[in-house]
């Protein structure tokens, strides 16, 4: 979050919710998630959690990097998109589904 909000302080929201570019030339952000899939199923979440997303089943961890994201219309690549909970292992507990359903 402290990265995105450093990069999106470049940012300056102009007339109709536009967004000026500080820096030159002008670019548009863009941002690369990883879908951390593996043990998704399981109560801790403990891949996401040793990734650094605050993702449990009470709190959506992704909801307020996908706000940053969203307020400076940053193009965003998730990856895991793919990806079939059936291509995995049972016993990894993996849900790359889920981690789709979960991002808002």
């Amino acid at each position: 979050m402290l990265h995105a909000a450093v990069m999106t302080c470049y940012l300056s929201q102009g007339k109709n919710d536009e967004v000026t570019y500080v820096f030159e030339p002008g670019c548009h952000l863009g941002a690369k998630l990883a879908g951390v899939h593996w043990w998704f199923k399981s109560r801790a979440h403990a891949a996401e959690l040793t990734a650094g997303y605050y993702n449990t089943r009470e709190r959506d961890g992704y909801a307020p990097l996908m706000e940053v994201l969203k307020k400076y219309h940053t193009h965003l690549s998730f990856t895991c998109v793919e990806m079939r909970d059936c291509e995995h292992p049972p016993e990894g507990r993996c849900s790359p589904q889920g981690a789709l359903i979960r991002c808002p």
